[in-house]
């Protein structure tokens, strides 16, 4: 319909040759059939992909032939609890539940459909369903088809040039993060310390707590231990009623450790008193022969983050076994030395640090101009 207002965000605007129409209404009712296939049964590699609603692009492969889509192509994959949308043009199979698959019809092309819903979906709720919200959206589009991929052809350019800069970006944070580990090794684990049994000054603090319900707790989760960093992030103090289960109690000053899915990397020094999850061991350090961040700097070392995976049981959820820390030693320089060494990491970290928040900004500015390009292309301004 020609000079049509269409409202586009928040603001209200009048394009020539476009329409608009609620999602619902811009898909094809062919039919089709796709069979799930379990997380357990997705292997790393073979030759038929899976497609779920996580974050990757693949959740891996299959040799069941039988269960691949048989419908119409492209469609577009909706992860309809965690809001992610994906273009596929290739058969695949359904990884567990939870995905909704959308075979737009002749008026839209399968690609615009994609990058329309990348930015007209509803806000993430967490994990809850998101597609009874999504269908009811409106989007526009032009009625050209020609049009349509026109767009679609200037948005893949574009964000292939991002996407490039974003994975260069990637490559250098974790490069520098893995500089982190390597030093940590040559620092600690690679001069020609005296050594002793972990156990000897480090003890577990085994004392647990039940929260009450109307008491408010410092609590650490594991989400608040930050991987590889060591530092606290999303934090705040929470009532007993959030949170009942048994806890470990930790004091101001113990090495929290995370022993499940240790190679997360998760190690924190606690700034403040407080209650655990009974995944994470609060270590007291004897200091008179140690110092916290040294044995920090230690369990967050490369070298013993591997020889702590070779050690875990369980191959879905491993744990770093009680066992372990029996075997475990640890070097011991002089307090003096320590503290040099303790110096010397706190000021190159801090100095990666710069640099990775360097980066991460560079990240943030490039999603952004992502999400620019978006909004000017639906306002049919690119």
């Amino acid at each position: 319909m020609k000079n049509k207002e269409l409202i586009v965000g928040n603001g209200k605007l009048t394009m020539e040759g476009w329409e608009e129409e609620i999602i619902k209404n811009c898909l094809d009712k062919s039919k089709f059939t796709i069979g799930k296939i379990k997380s357990s049964e997705v292997n790393e590699s073979g030759t038929y992909p899976v497609v779920d609603q996580s974050q990757n692009f693949l959740a891996g492969y299959s040799e069941k032939q039988e269960l691949l889509y048989d419908g119409k192509l492209p469609v577009v994959v909706y992860g309809d609890r965690t809001n992610i949308v994906k273009h596929i043009n290739f058969r695949f199979i359904q990884g567990a539940d939870g995905i909704k698959i959308l075979i737009p019809n002749k008026k839209v092309n399968s690609r615009y459909f994609f990058y329309a819903l990348n930015w007209f979906k509803p806000e993430s709720k967490g994990y809850r369903r998101h597609y009874s919200i999504l269908k009811k959206i409106k989007i526009p589009y032009p009625k050209s088809l020609s049009e349509q991929r026109r767009i679609v052809s200037k948005l893949d350019g574009l964000f292939a040039e991002i996407d490039a800069s974003l994975a260069l970006i990637d490559q250098n944070i974790e490069q520098a993060e893995a500089l982190k580990l390597s030093v940590l090794d040559a620092e600690i684990n690679e001069q020609n310390f005296d050594k002793v049994p972990y156990l000897k000054y480090i003890k577990e603090r085994k004392e647990k707590l039940k929260p009450e319900a109307e008491i408010t707790y410092n609590i650490i989760g594991l989400e608040n231990i930050e991987s590889y960093s060591g530092k606290l992030i999303g934090f705040k103090p929470l009532k007993g009623k959030e949170s009942r289960s048994n806890k470990s109690v930790f004091k101001k000053g113990d090495v929290l450790y995370s022993k499940l899915r240790p190679y997360l990397n998760k190690v924190l020094i606690a700034n403040f008193d407080g209650i655990a999850t009974t995944e994470i061991m609060p270590f007291i350090v004897d200091s008179d022969k140690f110092i916290n961040t040294f044995v920090s700097y230690f369990l967050r070392s490369e070298s013993i983050v591997q020889l702590i995976n070779l050690s875990c049981s369980g191959a879905r959820m491993p744990r770093t076994k009680k066992s372990f820390w029996k075997t475990l030693e640890i070097p011991t320089p002089s307090i003096k030395t320590q503290q040099k060494i303790v110096q010397k990491l706190d000021t190159l970290f801090e100095e990666i640090d710069g640099l990775v928040s360097d980066y991460q900004q560079k990240r943030e500015d490039l999603e952004a101009l992502k999400s620019s390009l978006l909004d000017r292309a639906f306002k049919g301004e690119l």
